[in-house]
């Protein structure tokens, strides 16, 4: 009885062998935590900011919202200048996914803007749009304004 708690004892209290492996790793532990940029917590705080970014983006993009840095008025300002361009409404700018915006609007052209000046007045839109404000995917609706009403209502 007398040797087994001797057992015991000896057991919980590491030998000099044992005590040097246990200090060794704890010194290699101290090592990582500096190495790598402080404490537990502060390594979760830095995780959490960044997971609070990116889910804001996301966020953002699938709600496809206005794209920060472009300013829609500035953008309605830049085609409406467009040689053979009265008017631009129903514009819309959303981003497709992180650094790539789409763009969709209606272009009333001139009373004495042609037919055949629709390709041209297009390609000039389309030209704004890339380097002015980097927007490739565009959709635009040209109006003459001498289209009649088709009798489609709630449009």
């Amino acid at each position: 009885m007398h040797e087994a708690s001797l057992a015991i004892l000896i057991r919980v209290q590491p030998n000099k062998c044992e005590q040097g492996i246990l200090d060794a790793q704890g010194a290699r532990q101290e090592q990582r935590e500096s190495v790598h940029g402080g404490t537990r917590s502060d390594q979760a705080l830095l995780i959490t900011t960044g997971a609070w970014r990116l889910i804001k983006a996301t966020t953002h993009i699938l709600m496809e919202g206005a794209p920060a840095g472009i300013d829609l008025a500035e953008v309605r300002s830049a085609m409406t200048e467009a040689a053979g361009v009265e008017r631009v409404h129903d514009l819309h700018i959303w981003t497709l996914t992180s650094g790539v915006e789409a763009l969709s609007a209606h272009v009333l052209l001139r009373p004495d803007c042609s037919a055949r000046d629709r390709s041209a007045v297009l390609a000039s839109l389309k030209r704004i749009l890339h380097t002015r404000f980097m927007i490739e995917h565009t959709t635009i609706q040209i109006e003459d304004g001498r289209q009649e009403n088709l009798g489609v209502r709630g449009w």
